[in-house]
């Protein structure tokens, strides 16, 4: 219950409800990051041998992350204001490239 500070109206029932129904995306969220430094942390141990499902992996899910955030922010608006920064789609558009250059800098490696 601590996230009650981040809104405005501290008393609301919405907002903690709100609150807690965000516990289980941020959790969703911690498992794939967890799973993917996880996976790095294999590959850099065991080496870049056939590991292409992996490289791929990434690049089509933060690519695809770019895209929904890019909708929801440029085109839906989701009832945004202009207080909101575009931080979110331009560095998972970022991350995206990186992948990309990754899987294609090392074909060579993970295409085996």
């Amino acid at each position: 219950m601590d996230l009650i500070a981040f809104f405005e109206q501290k008393n609301s029932q919405q907002n903690i409800i709100l609150v807690l129904r965000c516990h289980f995306f941020c959790r969703l969220a911690g498992a794939i990051i967890s799973a993917t430094v996880l996976m790095q942390i294999y590959i850099l141990f065991r080496g870049m041998e056939a590991t292409w499902a992996f490289f791929n992996f990434m690049f089509v899910s933060t690519t695809l992350i770019s895209a929904a955030l890019f909708y929801g922010f440029e085109i839906d608006k989701l009832g945004l204001t202009d207080k909101f920064s575009r931080e979110g789609y331009i560095s998972t558009a970022l991350l995206a490239l990186f992948w990309a250059i990754l899987c294609f800098g090392l074909a060579d490696q993970i295409y085996i």
